[in-house]
């Protein structure tokens, strides 16, 4: 049986950060690297794999990097191993550390090294093993291998059902026992108040708790990113300041677009409104070619300044196609009220409402993130789907009187 605690999900946020951010970038690297979305690339002994679904079961002599959807190593790697994907599975034994990422990360085999891993759910199974320090960041972490070393987590849940045989410092707004866990050395927690701890997991003597409130996450936070940055993080006046700079930044933004593109606008929502399954999909791949633009770009020397330009068009579709599908959506939850939209005030209400609710959705593990994503998706896939509408146009042939075909370049193909 599991004891349940529940406490503020509060610090560890200075080494977790460091880590994560680091191992992210590396991961990240990894898909730029590998020549196309279904190859591996070997190089030095090093192992490079994405694709859509990259699994990685040859192994690597050397480290492994794979990046994907469904990203998985079923092969026995003898360095580190970099992964990441919707779904990240380590399967096969990794002798150094390994780096995860995903939505779903499962560590299922022996590591001889480090862990660092962040997730909405992280599973360390009954099957693995863990020679050194696990540092883990997510929603949902599951603990049931031994760590050898010491663990620093924080999540919204932790289950611990495994034994810690260094320090360990928790984290989490639910936290269980299982009658396999237990920490050799210290067990630090934050809570806004104390909680008791299992004597089966560890002894009063080596339990620490340490006083969890907003400004002590904060000051870690800012600790991790710089000792310049901690005096002047944002109090909470300043924050709630910020994101209304930004809300009505936003909502200014789609008033002029409400302006000066009111027809161009209103095809959109009525292309995402009418067929949302194609604006879903190509808004996938709207997305997908700007991003894919970059690590092209960067292969070579003359693309970076073209990289650079594709990192800047990323910012303004990401936000226009966020607004976009914001107001696909009010327009079709208001009219469902019988609710009027045609003016310029009762779509700018829609934009800002929509803002808020979508800020608000962020709160809500997975949920919200899912539904953010289908917002920009939606907007992203209009605008796309005009784009493609506008350049096969500019291409296709007409006929003049001579009866010959002619492209609108004002080239004769016929």
């Amino acid at each position: 049986m599991f004891k349940r605690h529940r406490y503020t999900q509060d610090c560890s946020i200075r080494v977790i950060a460091g880590r994560i951010i680091t191992s992210t970038l590396v991961l990240f690297g990894a898909s730029f690297i590998s020549p196309s979305l279904a190859d591996s690339l070997s190089i030095g002994g090093d192992t490079f794999l994405s694709g859509d679904s990259a699994e990685l079961s040859s192994g690597s002599a050397r480290d492994a990097f794979v990046a994907g959807f469904s990203s998985s190593l079923t092969g026995e790697v003898q360095g580190d191993a970099h992964i990441a994907g919707f779904t990240a599975s380590v399967l096969a034994p990794v002798a150094g550390d390994v780096y995860a990422t995903g939505s779903n990360v499962e560590i299922a085999a022996a590591v001889g090294g480090d862990l660092t891993a962040a997730g909405f759910t992280v599973r360390l199974s009954k099957g693995a093993s863990l020679d050194g320090n696990a540092r883990i960041s997510g929603g949902n972490l599951i603990i049931e291998s031994p760590i050898d070393g010491a663990l620093l987590a924080a999540a919204a849940t932790v289950r611990l059902d495994a034994s810690v045989g260094g320090d360990a410092r928790i984290t989490a707004s639910d936290i269980a026992f299982g009658s396999g866990a237990q920490v050799a050395g210290l067990l630090t927690y934050s809570a806004p108040k104390e909680i008791a701890i299992p004597e089966s997991v560890a002894p009063a003597s080596r339990v620490r708790f340490v006083p969890a409130s907003a400004s002590s996450v904060f000051r870690d936070l800012g600790e991790s990113v710089g000792e310049p940055l901690q005096n002047f993080w944002p109090g909470f006046a300043s924050r709630v300041m910020a994101a209304l700079l930004v809300l009505g930044s936003l909502v200014l933004l789609a008033a002029i677009l409400f302006a000066f593109a009111p027809r161009q606008v209103e095809s959109m929502r009525q292309r995402a409104s009418e067929h949302a399954w194609f604006a879903l999909v190509f808004g996938f791949v709207g997305l997908s070619i700007l991003f894919g633009a970059v690590p092209v770009s960067l292969m070579t020397l003359v693309g970076i300044p073209f990289a650079l330009v594709a990192l800047l068009l990323i910012l303004i579709f990401w936000t226009l196609g966020y607004l976009l599908g914001l107001y696909v959506f009010g327009t079709r939850i208001w009219s469902a009220f019988d609710g009027s939209y045609e003016k310029l005030p009762a779509k700018l209400v829609l934009i800002a409402v929509g803002l808020v609710i979508a800020a608000a959705l962020n709160f809500i593990p997975i949920i919200g993130w899912l539904v953010n994503i289908v917002v920009l998706f939606f907007g992203l896939g209009a605008i796309t789907i005009v784009i493609l509408d506008y350049l096969l146009e500019r291409t296709r042939p007409t006929k003049v009187n001579d009866g010959k075909t002619v492209q609108e370049s004002g080239m004769v193909t016929g």
